[in-house]
């Protein structure tokens, strides 16, 4: 799974914490930058100060509070400089994911109910802005075949589907995954293990049903339909009912994202009467 490098801000703190990122993390990060090891650590330490006094402003926190965390924290960076030792290796980045679950389980012990749903919700934020400002960039682009904004498609299969993803791609998108259920939700060590063997599970059902049917078929859409529908049953049973409703809530806000998003793709094309991006005009066009 790839992070993002050397971006923090005030609302991707616990996740992000003592581990600012894999690539930074990694041996020969500070020689690339031409940093010492010294500075890398120097750094890491005026990072990790600058974000307990974030997460004081922002959460309200307690001298004692503040100070919990500010140690959790060090004691991250300890961990990461041992497993920055070790090297370049998939169980190295295991360990590294690993660090930063069990961190953000710690961070999560030290607030109060109220302060970590505060938490959750900047964490949401912080990501609606990151989309925003990556779709912002990818502007005239065709991207991973999807159309991008009046630009081409990406590549696709000989009968129009998208290409076979590799096992490191299904391993990074499930990560990628993974990683948004725990911020928006609050995931503990052992719920986002029991979620990743649901998603797992639903890559073996979805290579099944490629196997046995043609693709863009009604026979596979109702084969991935029944596997949506039976991932969602199970990870529901997962999840608290605190938790159940707060997905429920995180996607019903990015469907209406993505909604706004395609009207504004489709203004000024004039599909519908009142200009394209009419949904009435678009749908019966269709």
């Amino acid at each position: 799974m790839r992070t993002t490098p050397s971006r923090f801000t005030p609302f991707a703190l616990a996740l992000a914490l003592a581990v600012p990122s894999l690539a930074a993390a990694q041996p020969d990060a500070g020689r690339r930058g031409g940093a010492t090891a010294e500075e890398r650590a120097e750094r890491i330490e005026a990072r990790m100060a600058e974000r307990v006094e974030k997460l004081r402003e922002e959460l309200s926190l307690s001298d004692a509070q503040a100070a919990r965390i500010a140690r959790i924290f060090e004691e991250s960076r300890a961990e990461m400089a041992r497993l920055r030792e070790a090297g370049r290796s998939p169980e190295t980045r295991q360990a590294f994911r690993q660090l930063r679950w069990t961190t953000d389980d710690r961070i999560h012990e030290v607030l109060s109910a109220e302060q970590a749903e505060q938490l959750r919700q900047l964490r949401r934020d912080e990501r609606l802005e990151h989309r925003e400002a990556r779709r912002g960039r990818r502007g005239m682009r065709g991207h991973h075949g999807h159309r991008g904004m009046r630009g081409e498609r990406g590549p696709r299969g000989p009968r129009g589907e998208r290409p076979e993803l590799t096992p490191e791609q299904r391993q990074e998108r499930r990560q990628a995954r993974l990683d948004a259920m725990t911020e928006d939700l609050g995931l503990s060590a052992a719920q986002r293990a029991q979620i990743e063997r649901v998603l797992t599970d639903a890559e073996a059902q979805r290579a099944e049903a490629r196997a046995q049917h043609e693709p863009r078929t009604p026979e596979m859409r109702e084969a991935r339909r029944q596997i949506r529908w039976t991932v969602e049953d199970r990870i529901h049973e997962v999840l608290t009912p605190e938790q159940r409703d707060t997905l429920r809530q995180t996607r019903r806000e990015r469907r209406a994202e993505r909604m706004s998003h395609r009207r504004g793709r489709r203004g000024g094309r004039g599909a519908g009467p009142n200009g394209a991006g009419d949904v009435n005009g678009n749908a019966n066009a269709r």
